[in-house]
């Protein structure tokens, strides 16, 4: 009966100290979930002035356009000036979508990090419970 004993109160330990790690992982995971937010707000807003550059760049390409208009070497480089805006427009579309990946992987991340509380709170529960039910069973 007391290696019984000895035996619940070494599985209560060793169920307290994992609960104890879960919920160091927890919090890890979600100090990194708001980093991961932090970091998706800051390429938003990447992606905002990227698209502002593409919508100046787009009128001052206008504008050269405009000026071109005379001489045919003046519309070889506003050919160019438009295709350089188009590939900065391709960037700024690649970095929103990279936004919206990493708000989704963020999202994400918040959710296991539910789940892991949950379980830690389940599994310090059921050690309380253990050492109820061990408390019955001491030895005077």
């Amino acid at each position: 009966m007391a290696a019984s004993v000895t035996d619940v109160q070494a599985g209560r330990r060793i169920t307290t100290e994992a609960g104890d790690a879960l919920e160091s992982i927890i919090g890890s995971v979600q100090g990194a979930a708001s980093e991961m937010q932090r970091i998706a707000r800051d390429v938003r807003t990447l992606a905002d002035g990227a698209g502002r550059i593409v919508a100046s760049a787009q009128s001052i390409a206008q504008s050269a356009h405009d000026s071109a208009s005379g001489s045919q070497g003046m519309a070889a480089s506003t050919a160019r000036v438009t295709e350089a805006i188009l590939q900065v427009s391709a960037t700024s579309e690649e970095t929103s979508a990279s936004a919206e990946e990493v708000s989704a992987s963020t999202e994400e991340l918040s959710a296991q990090s539910e789940e892991l509380a949950a379980t830690a709170t389940a599994m310090r529960q059921l050690a309380e419970s253990l050492e109820r039910s061990m408390a019955r069973f001491r030895l005077a």
